[in-house]
């Protein structure tokens, strides 16, 4: 674990705690599937001999990106997959054919397809999309999709060409690239994206998206292992253009979460145009604590961003009330992939 870390996204070195949390050894007794492996993961493979395990949330003062400290090296997230490699899914399969999945591959496609000079025949990778269904849409519209993911499998209509980018044929060149909900996942956010840019056609078009989990507090993912950045639009915008991608737009927008409801993210589509004038990244810092202390403007902004959530809320509510309310709710959390 790293002390003292680097701005992964700008590279400086200044530091504002904005939060802090303690997870314990004891927890992993109430919880189950995927949150009881990562908390296997902490206390057997990154805090051991620990009891507890508390982080404190920090914003770089430079770019407005959001870490915790000590934060995972790149040797302790190799270690949690190695860790994780073998063991059974810790998740149900969900067929990919569903009314709610074949929503989100829709979206992917009224997102990705305007950029696409002809969706037939456009070659479109999707990296860490587990089977690739978020791709599926543009495959059935004559697409040549491929999947690059450890999941080793693939929907129908979508290629699976290996588990990361050496795999792939070096001479690979892509009219377009998906990177959903992958970045908050890396050491090193800077050089995943590179690495896709150098993929992409001239004149090609990357959709990178996270999560924004910062919303009237600071990060509160309910273990520390699956999250490692948080990200909003100025951060991300940031990202981009530090791999020199020429940035159309990076702002807010609400996804289709896979185990039901809306959540909250940052989308970003960037071009492989040179030199191409770049908009202005918005100051990132001021960003965060906006988002930490909402104003009326940036609530309405979040209601309707999240309007189609307002059922499901209702619903995850009163199921939280029959269940015991609040001690159930910490410890529930979800991961957006």
């Amino acid at each position: 674990m790293i002390d003292n870390p680097h701005c992964p996204v700008c590279d400086h070195h200044a530091w504002r705690p904005i939060g802090r949390r303690t997870f314990r050894r004891a927890q992993a007794d109430r919880v189950t599937g995927w949150h009881r492996r990562a908390f296997d993961i902490l206390f057997q493979v990154w805090a051991p001999d620990a009891e507890e395990f508390s982080v404190v949330y920090q914003l770089c003062e430079e770019c407005g990106f959001v870490l915790y400290t000590p934060r995972p090296s790149s040797a302790d997230v190799d270690a949690k997959y190695a860790f994780s490699k073998g063991l059974p899914r810790a998740k149900a399969y969900v067929p990919y054919d569903t009314p709610w999945e074949t929503l989100r591959t829709r979206r992917i496609f009224d997102i990705l397809a305007p950029h696409l000079d002809d969706v037939r025949g456009a070659r479109i990778l999707d990296y860490g999309g587990s089977d690739g269904r978020l791709v599926r849409s543009l495959a059935e519209a004559g697409a040549a999709c491929e999947v690059a993911d450890y999941s080793g499998s693939a929907v129908p209509g979508v290629k699976q060409v290996g588990a990361t980018l050496t795999d792939l044929d070096a001479q690979a060149r892509y009219d377009a690239i998906l990177c959903s909900h992958v970045a908050e996942h890396v050491t090193e956010p800077v050089r995943l994206v590179q690495d896709l840019a150098a993929l992409l056609k001239p004149g090609g078009t990357m959709y990178v998206e996270v999560p924004v989990e910062i919303w009237r507090r600071p990060p509160a993912p309910s273990e520390p292992v699956t999250h490692i950045n948080f990200f909003t639009p100025a951060s991300l915008h940031r990202l981009m253009a530090r791999t020199g991608l020429a940035v159309e737009y990076c702002r807010l927008g609400a996804h289709p979460h896979p185990q039901g409801g809306w959540r909250m993210v940052a989308g970003c589509i960037a071009h492989n145009r040179g030199a191409a004038t770049q908009p202005a990244v918005g100051d990132g810092v001021r960003e965060v604590e906006s988002l930490l202390k909402p104003g009326l403007g940036l609530r309405l902004r979040h209601r309707a961003l999240l309007a189609r959530d307002i059922p499901a809320a209702i619903l995850r509510k009163a199921r939280r009330f029959a269940g015991g309310g609040a001690g159930a709710r910490d410890l529930s959390g979800h991961d957006a992939h």
